[in-house]
């Protein structure tokens, strides 16, 4: 069996700049071997070009996706239309690419924090804006918020503001608009102090977790940023919790991305394409959880 691991011109740029970061590539070879599986490595752009020879796609590094989203979108229908095995599959790849899949988690009950998209071009978009900020004050006057593009990765554009500073902003939100949806949410200020709490399933079943703490003066939990990777053993209640934000689909496996505030968990992100997964040489038995996830 050849599985094709897809990679970006820009690869390299988290291994070089992420401290802790490993290749999840050469980690992951030699137990694909061991299981019967022979791993390549191929940019998701020439993907095209030779996709008869491998048996699944795995698009794990496409970290610059973003950036050519409507490229990258025509890879994926075109294998899907050949019929080609994606893990995870395409089409909850294609549900997870943009921000919108948070209005559909929501819509089902589950803890999402307040949120609004606004289409890319919205004329009267700073209106709206004000609505939802004027909306969100009403149960806290002190409440911040995030804004993001609906399509994006590595905090790229990713900025908190609050109603006094609004008027400030209107060049970052022009700026994201111009290119993408906008995305504001509400913003949880437990994130600066305890951090976020990363939760791994593979195949449905609890691997491992971590805490990620922001630098001080920063709002994102990524080594980018400065933030802090810690180990977390979470009890049986939270990953109970964590669960049941892919209880509704079926991934090969998923990384979540929480907060606990006033005693819940909310989300902070669904990571169904390219999350680094924070596995390390010495987590035998997980790796091979995760290659067989991939396996099927």
């Amino acid at each position: 069996m050849k599985i094709a691991l897809l990679d970006s011109d820009n690869k390299d740029f988290f291994l070089e700049n992420c401290s802790d970061f490993i290749d999840e590539y050469k980690l992951l070879k030699p137990y694909m071997k061991e299981l019967g599986a022979d791993l390549e490595l191929i940019n998701w752009k020439n993907i095209r070009n030779n996709y008869k020879e491998f048996d699944i796609i795995f698009p794990k590094r496409c970290w610059d996706y973003s950036q050519n989203y409507p490229e990258y979108l025509d890879m994926l229908l075109e294998l899907k239309q050949q019929k080609k095995k994606m893990v995870n599959n395409t089409d909850l790849i294609i549900w997870n690419s943009h921000k919108k899949y948070l209005l559909d988690l929501k819509k089902l009950n589950l803890n999402v924090g307040e949120i609004i998209i606004i289409n890319k071009n919205t004329d009267n978009y700073f209106n709206l804006i004000q609505d939802f900020i004027s909306q969100n004050l009403k149960s806290n006057l002190n409440i911040e918020f995030i804004a993001k593009p609906a399509i994006g990765l590595g905090g790229k554009h990713v900025f908190k503001f609050s109603k006094n500073d609004i008027f400030e902003k209107k060049g970052e939100f022009e700026e994201i608009l111009s290119q993408w949806d906008l995305v504001v949410q509400t913003f949880f200020s437990e994130i600066k102090d305890e951090g976020e709490l990363s939760f791994f399933f593979f195949n449905h079943k609890f691997s491992h977790a971590i805490k990620k703490i922001p630098a001080i003066n920063s709002i994102l939990a990524h080594q980018l940023f400065g933030a802090k990777n810690l180990s977390y053993i979470p009890s049986l209640e939270e990953i109970n919790e964590a669960k049941k934000f892919i209880s509704h689909i079926n991934p090969n496996y998923a990384r979540i991305d929480l907060v606990k505030h006033n005693g819940k968990m909310y989300l902070i992100e669904l990571e169904l394409i390219e999350p680094y997964l924070y596995l390390n040489e010495n987590m035998t038995e997980n790796i091979y959880a995760f290659c067989k996830s991939i396996l099927g």
